[in-house]
């Protein structure tokens, strides 16, 4: 898997950069797969760097807006014309906000938490502070299964990987489970 927004970042290993393997290491590969965007330049990167491997894309969709109390979903067009609260503790939170915006949400508040953080009392008196301000509050996934109870619900934004067709045989066939 490869992060279709840095690419191979700095090109340096965990914990100095993002790799779990040295660049080198691409050329076994027999199937790579560029998440979160379609990214043209990467593709082509990475067809020099492993000429053997089949290259699939399978970009991040956003799907909806969940409302956990109830159930309920929203469009993401129900976005277009309302001020936004939004807070995150992913690796990537700018990822995320821009989602949002994409989608016509006027972001009227950003809040940026570590990458698994748990939520402490103090952190819901801010986001409770910039719910009263807003039209609708939205996280993430991640970060709405962190959550304590609190007077107030954030919306969820749901998204998924967009694998393409024929991926899965693929690495069942490379894993030796399917002919």
């Amino acid at each position: 898997l490869i992060d279709g927004e840095e690419g191979l970042g700095n090109g340096l290993l965990f914990p100095a950069g993002p790799l779990r393997e040295p660049p080198e290491a691409l050329g076994r590969a027999h199937v790579l797969v560029v998440t979160k965007r379609k990214n043209p330049d990467l593709l082509r990167m990475l067809s020099r760097k492993a000429p053997r491997a089949d290259i699939y894309q399978a970009p991040l969709k956003a799907l909806d807006l969940w409302f956990p109390p109830s159930g309920e979903t929203r469009s993401l067009d129900s976005l277009k014309g309302l001020k936004v609260g939004a807070f995150a503790g992913i690796a990537k939170p700018q990822s995320f906000f821009q989602i949002l915006r994409e989608w016509g949400g006027s972001l009227e508040g950003e809040l940026v938490f570590s990458d698994h953080h748990f939520y402490a009392s103090s952190d819901l008196r801010r986001l409770e502070d910039l719910a009263a301000r807003v039209d609708i509050m939205v996280t993430t996934e991640k970060d709405w299964v962190r959550l304590e109870e609190c007077s107030w619900h954030p919306w969820v934004l749901r998204v998924s990987l967009d694998p393409p067709s024929g991926l899965a045989d693929r690495v069942l066939e490379r894993l030796g489970l399917m002919e």
